[in-house]
Formats: structure tokens, C-alpha cells, sequence
């Protein structure tokens, strides 16, 4: 069982790590498989933040970084999702 972004992680663990052999079932709960869009939304106006300082302070928030939030855009979950 894995919850928000450790869903996408466990998937990546079982397509790519060969971790599939020791595990009957994935369960996830609330992970963001086609993308977040939040983070998509708010990455694409930064207009409504004041600093680039305030969106980090935000993603910190959601316990992310602003690198990694950009990891969860929707065109990149649907390449993931393309091969996990």
C-alpha cells in the first residue's frame, strides 16, 4: 500500500526494479497517476505568486521541492505511465 507520490514510486520499484516478484498487489491511495493538477496549475502561473521563494515555500509544504514537483506534470505521468 503506498499514499500520494510513494504510489508512483512503488510503481517505478515494480516495473523497473524487478520488485514485481516479491509482491501479489499494489494498492494506492490518493497518488497523482496522470499528473497533479495543482502543481501543473500553479507551475504554469507563477504570476500568482509573488517569488519564486513563496511556490518553494508552498511545495515544501506538500513536502516536495520545486524540482521533484515538476517531475509530476501530466505529460510526464503519461510517459511513465506508458512503460510502468
Amino acid at each position: 500500500m503506498a499514499h500520494s507520490f510513494t504510489g508512483i514510486d512503488a510503481r517505478a520499484a515494480l516495473s523497473f526494479m524487478g520488485m514485481d516478484k516479491h509482491v501479489r498487489s499494489l494498492t494506492t491511495i490518493c497518488s497523482p497517476h496522470h499528473g497533479c493538477t495543482l502543481v501543473q496549475e500553479f507551475m504554469r502561473r507563477p504570476e500568482i505568486n509573488s517569488s519564486v521563494h513563496h511556490m518553494e515555500k508552498a511545495f515544501e509544504v506538500l513536502g516536495m521541492s520545486l524540482k521533484n514537483a515538476e517531475e509530476f506534470s501530466a505529460a510526464n505521468l503519461a510517459a511513465f505511465n506508458l512503460v510502468a
